[in-house]
Parts: structure tokens; sequence; C-alpha cells
């Protein structure tokens, strides 16, 4: 199969593993390549075209609010998510913790409610993250781990989720992979930092657990400062029960 692909099907290289490379031109070439084979609009003439546009998602005072308050959320959540989960073992078997198995992830469907929806979905996730990460610092025994480590898991992957589908769904639609593909890099560089935050400071003090419950609450209130929110969804049934 690997002989059919390399001298039969004569895919192209990957545009990503080429920038990783630094040939910039070569990955430019096999995007216009894919355009024109699945006969779509647009080319890629050159990379500073490609920042022109990015500038484009910060244009206007209600988007550069906008703009700024997503990155902000998800470099805190990039600091927060690993934090949490490379932090926190370690405090808890240095002070005593007897482990037992961890919860299932549990899905959300806070989004769809009217009353929610994204913003205050994400304000009341971030809220509850942070009480229970505060409040694991105290866990002994295997069913106060359990306990919240449930409220966590659930809470975190929620607010995880929510983040991922309202950051697409509120950026415009011509910029809309340009600036998702922004903020989820900024949310990987800001990961960085937690393995540092977790190595230089003591792994028996409950210093960085704060550092955490501080990004899930900041979190939180920086959502309810977005200008814009996502709609709930309404069914074909309750569409046409209302005409």
């Amino acid at each position: 199969m690997s002989l059919i692909r390399a001298f039969v099907l004569r895919s192209l290289e990957s545009p990503r593993w080429l920038v990783s490379c630094g040939k910039m031109q070569e990955a430019a070439e096999v995007i216009n390549h894919i355009t024109r084979q699945e006969k779509a609009a647009g080319e890629v003439r050159s990379w500073r075209a490609n920042i022109v546009r990015a500038s484009r998602i910060f244009s206007g005072a209600k988007q550069i609010r906008l703009i700024v308050g997503l990155i902000m959320i998800w470099a805190l959540i990039g600091i927060a998510y690993p934090l949490y989960t490379i932090f926190l073992p370690y405090y808890l078997a240095a002070h005593g913790a007897n482990f037992g198995e961890t919860s299932n992830y549990i899905t959300t469907i806070l989004v769809s409610s009217r009353f929610f929806k994204s913003k205050r979905s994400m304000l009341l996730t971030g809220i509850i993250c942070a009480a229970f990460s505060g409040a694991f610092t105290s866990a002994r025994t295997a069913a106060e781990n359990l306990a919240f480590s449930y409220m966590i898991k659930f809470s975190l992957n929620a607010l995880y989720a929510i983040v991922y589908s309202y950051t697409p769904q509120v950026l415009q639609v011509q910029n809309r992979g340009m600036g998702m593909g922004l903020l989820m890099a900024v949310g990987r560089m800001a990961s960085l930092s937690a393995p540092f935050i977790a190595t230089f400071a003591d792994v028996t003090t409950s210093a960085p657990i704060w550092v955490v419950c501080a990004c899930f609450l900041a979190i939180g209130l920086i959502a309810m400062l977005l200008p814009a929110d996502t709609r709930p969804y309404v069914s074909k049934k309750s569409q046409e029960s209302s005409v």
C-alpha cells in the first residue's frame, strides 16, 4: 500500500510538514494544487497576503474586543488544563491522598439552553471548575477523590467543549479558519508554561492549584464580556409547532 501511495497515487506532501521545515512557498503551491483539484475559489499567492488577511480579524472595535477576549480565554485554558492534570496528582500524593479510580467524562447540553447559551455556560462551568479545583486539595480518600474528580472532569470538559464550539461560530466566515488556527496556536503555546509552573513551584504547596482556580474563574468572567453569543438549538418540530 505504501508503494502504491508513493509511486501510483503521487500524493503531495503535507503543507503542515512543509511549513514546519520552513518551506513556505512549497506549502503554498500544495494548497493551490488542492484548491484547483477541488475546483474551489481562491488561491494563496504569498504568505504576506495571508498576513494582510489576518489583519481583518482585528478590524473594528467590536471585532477587536471579541478576538482579544478569545485570545485570553484560549491562553488561560491552555495554561489551566495541563497544569491541573500535571500538578494535582503530585499535590494530593504529597498530602497523603488515597487514590481510587477516576470518573468518566460526561457531556453537556448547556449551550442548547435558551437561558445559558455559550457565555453563561462558560461562566457557570468556569466557576464550578475553580470551586472544585480548590476543594480537591482537601481530598484524602478514594470516595472524596471520586466525588471531586467527577465534578471537575464534568465542568472542565464542558468548558473546553463550549470554548471549542463557541469560537468558530462567532468568528466571521471569511476569517474563521485563520482565526481558529490562531487561537488554537495561542492555547498550545500558552500550555508550554504549565510544566514550568509545576516544576518551579513547590509541589507540596497549593500555589499552582490557586493559579488553576484563577484561570478558570477568569475564563468565565472574560466570557461574559465578549460582544457575541450563540443561539440555542431549535429543533424542526419546535419550529413547525410555533408556526
